[in-house]
Parts: structure tokens; sequence; C-alpha cells
């Protein structure tokens, strides 16, 4: 049990530091559709788009790579979108196969094997001495739960999401 916790105290950090959601499988998400699209990594396919707010389906067309388009131009031509408001926010059942590289798992394994070796009673421990002997450990390796070291974080570097556009919306 302790290890499953570590593993997904793990996978938070280096979610959380890259910036990064790699997803495989069946996938549910809620987001706001920028523009009249929403995009996803690694879509294989389309499950369903429904509005959040009304729960009402939304008509969709999926470019077969990352992006899906919400009322595409066959239905914004129909008389039905004259009197449907494009929905703020969707959920999107989808299925991804974006599995994370194999250096971000074994990042993720060093910080949870080295955390499982740390009794969680003595965490925060950096230095020990004993008789004319001392041992001292940094931070990151000192805490019963998954800290980061540079090394790891030099690893992980190289799938940060960095420079992201930023959205504005006017009123």
């Amino acid at each position: 049990m302790r290890v499953e916790a570590l593993l997904r105290d793990a996978s938070a950090a280096v979610r959380a530091y890259t910036g990064q959601q790699w997803k495989t499988g069946a996938t549910t998400a809620k987001v706001r559709p920028r523009l009249d699209f929403v995009s996803f990594k690694g879509i294989t396919s389309v499950t369903s788009i429904v509005n959040t707010a009304t729960g009402n389906d939304v008509p969709y067309q999926w470019d077969g790579m990352d992006r899906i388009y919400l009322w595409p131009p066959a239905y914004r031509y129909s008389i039905e979108y004259d009197f449907v408001a494009m929905p703020s926010v969707v959920t999107v059942s989808y299925v991804a196969d974006d599995p994370p590289p194999d250096e971000v798992l074994a990042v993720t394994c060093q910080m949870v094997l080295r955390a499982s070796g740390v009794d969680p009673q003595s965490s925060g421990h950096q230095q020990e001495s004993i008789a004319g002997y001392s041992y001292s450990v940094g931070i990151a390796a000192a805490s019963a739960g998954v800290g980061m070291l540079p090394d790891e974080r030099r690893v992980l570097d190289s799938y940060r999401a960095l420079g992201r556009s930023i959205w504005v919306g006017t009123q």
C-alpha cells in the first residue's frame, strides 16, 4: 500500500514539474474549448463530446491527429446552429495512446525506490553522527516523501511544457 501511495505521489510530482499529462486507454476530461476546438495528445479515437451544462451531445469532427473541432462547418450552416451557443465547458470521452517516455518512468521509479527506503518516522533527517562517524544527505534525499534530486530534474527538463499560449477572453 505504501509503494502505491508513493507511486501516486511521485507521478503527481513529475506531472506538476513537467506540466505534462501522459494518458493511455479510455479517458474522460472536462475542458474549455479554445475558439471552436479542443486538443489532446495521443488521441486514437473519440467516443463522445457532451455539453457539460446541458448534457446534450455536441457535434464534432476529429482531424485524426490531436484536434477536435466542435460544431464543424457542416453543422454551422444548419438551422440548429442559430439556436445553440458554443458550450463553455465540454466533457470529452476519448481513447489515447500516449505513454510516458522511458526516462520519465525511470525518474519516477527512482523517486519511489528512494522514498520507500526511508522510514516515514525519521523523515527530514539530513545528518546523523555516532562516535566520530558522520553521515549526511541532501534535502530531497532526506525527505520521506518523493523529493526530486537535481540530476532527476535535469532529465525531466527536456519534457517540461514551457511557453504555452495564453488565451485571453473579452466580453
